[in-house]
C-alpha cells in the first residue's frame, strides 16, 4: 500500500470489520483518486480496466501488516463521470461494481522470485531480483552525512550506490524500522539547472534555520538540498516535519538555487500577493486533506499546486486580464456559476474558470469531481 495515499488523507469513512480469507482487516471507503497509487500498481498484473477518480473505493487491510488484501470500486453517479465512461465505452451504471479484486494465500516479506529487471524488460539473469541499478556496499560520511534528529526508531539499513548511464554517481543511506523508512542521496557530480532528485518544478523554499534553505517537492515526500560542493535529496514514508528534522541535523547548509534554475521561480506567499498587486491574490484557507501550496510565479501568473493523498491534487492558477478569454474547446465546455458569478467548466480537462477581480483564475484536475472544485472555490479568499 503507498504510504502517501493516507499521509494526507483527512477524514475517512471506516467500513465495520470484517474477515477477507479469514484474516482480520480493517476497512476505508474512499475514492479512487485517494488510492491511484495501489491501482497503478495491480494494472500491469492483469488486464485491469481504468476507474474513474471519482469512483468509490472500499478497501480492506491485513489488520496486523496493513496489506490490501481487498480493493472494490464503484462507479460514482454524476453527468461529468457518465460522459468519460460513454467516451471509454463503457456502460455500467452509478453503483455498479467495476473492479473487485482480492488476495489470498498471502506471504508477507518472502522471498520474492522472477522481478523484472532494472529497464522493465526482462528478468534478471539468474530469475530473481534485479538491483535497479543500485549496489549495496559502504558509504563514508563524506559522501553522505549521518544526520542527527533521525526520526525515533528508525535504525541504519542497506547503503550503497546507485549506478546512472551517463549520470553522476550517487551514494544512498537508508534507515528503517521495518515499515517506515527514509532514504539520503547525495553526489558531487549534478550538473545543475535543476535540483538533484526529480522534485518537480513546483516546490515549496523551507527555512531550515542554521542548516540554510531547503525545497520541498509538491506531495511532501522529498525534500532537497543544494549546497556547496554536493547536492542532496531526503525521502521516505515519515511526516514531512520528521523529513524537515532530518535535514536541519544533516551538517549541511543548503543555498538558494541559481536564477537560471527551473525552481527560481519558486515563491511564498509574500512573493505570490506582491506579483499579483494591485489585484488580489486568491487561495483557501488549510483545507482537510491537501498539504499547503507550492507556489511559483511566471510572467505575472501565480500558480498554486495543491497535492492530497494518493492522486488527488489540483492547480489554482491566476493571472490579470481583462476578462474571461474565448475557450479553445467550445463544444466540451459546460457553463457553470462560480462565487455567483458566470464561468465554464471543461470535462476532459477538469478545468473550472471564471473571471473575478481583475483577474482570470483557473482551478484545475483531473482527479477532483466538478462538485469538489466548486466547493474549493466558493472558499476562496484574498491571501
Amino acid at each position: 500500500m503507498p504510504v502517501q495515499s493516507f499521509a494526507l488523507a483527512g477524514t475517512t469513512a471506516s467500513l465495520p470489520p470484517a474477515p477477507v480469507d479469514g484474516r482480520p482487516t480493517v476497512g476505508i471507503e474512499t475514492t479512487a483518486a485517494q488510492v491511484g497509487p495501489l491501482l497503478d500498481a495491480l494494472r500491469p498484473t492483469g488486464n485491469l480496466r481504468l476507474v474513474h477518480p471519482a469512483d468509490t473505493v472500499r478497501l480492506r487491510l491485513d489488520e496486523e501488516t496493513l496489506v490490501p488484501l481487498r480493493v472494490s470500486v464503484r462507479a460514482a453517479p454524476g453527468a461529468d463521470r457518465r460522459a468519460w465512461a460513454q467516451a471509454r465505452g463503457y456502460t455500467e451504471r452509478a453503483g455498479d461494481t467495476v473492479l473487485d479484486l482480492t488476495v489470498s494465500d498471502l506471504v508477507v516479506n518472502g522471498e520474492p522470485t522472477g522481478l523484472p529487471a532494472a529497464d522493465g524488460t526482462d528478468a534478471a539473469p539468474d530469475g530473481g531480483p534485479a538491483d535497479g541499478g543500485f549496489v549495496d556496499g559502504p558509504v563514508s560520511v563524506d559522501e553522505v552525512p549521518d544526520p542527527d534528529g533521525l526520526p525515533p526508531g528508525l535504525a541504519p539499513h542497506r547503503t550503497g550506490h546507485a549506478r546512472t548511464a551517463g549520470g553522476p554517481r550517487v551514494a544512498v543511506r537508508t534507515w528503517s524500522d521495518g515499515r517506515a523508512w527514509l532514504a539520503l542521496s547525495a553526489t558531487a557530480d549534478w550538473p545543475g539547472g535543476r535540483l538533484f532528485g526529480d522534485l518537480g518544478t513546483l516546490v515549496r523554499r523551507v527555512d531550515l534555520g542554521p542548516a540554510g534553505v531547503g525545497y520541498l517537492s509538491e506531495d511532501g515526500t522529498r525534500l532537497a538540498l543544494h549546497a556547496a560542493g554536493r547536492d542532496l535529496v531526503l525521502t521516505g514514508s515519515v511526516e514531512r516535519s520528521l523529513l524537515v528534522g532530518a535535514a536541519r541535523g544533516l551538517g549541511v547548509v543548503g543555498t538558494a538555487v541559481p536564477d537560471t534554475w527551473a525552481e527560481a521561480a519558486t515563491a511564498d506567499v509574500g512573493d505570490a500577493v506582491g506579483a499579483m498587486a494591485p489585484l488580489s491574490l486568491l487561495l483557501p484557507p488549510a483545507l482537510d486533506g491537501f498539504a499547503p501550496p507550492a507556489l511559483r510565479v511566471d510572467d505575472g501568473w501565480v500558480v498554486a499546486s495543491f497535492v492530497g493523498a494518493g492522486d488527488r491534487a489540483f492547480l489554482l492558477e491566476q493571472g490579470p486580464a481583462a476578462k474571461l478569454p474565448p475557450p479553445s474547446d467550445a463544444d466540451d465546455v459546460v457553463p457553470v456559476t462560480v462565487r455567483g458569478r458566470p464561468g465554464r467548466f471543461a470535462p476532459p480537462r477538469g478545468e473550472l474558470e471564471w473571471f473575478e477581480g481583475g483577474a482570470v483564475v483557473r482551478l484545475r484536475s483531473l482527479t477532483l469531481a466538478r462538485g469538489e472544485l466548486l466547493a474549493i472555490a466558493d472558499r476562496l479568499a484574498p491571501a
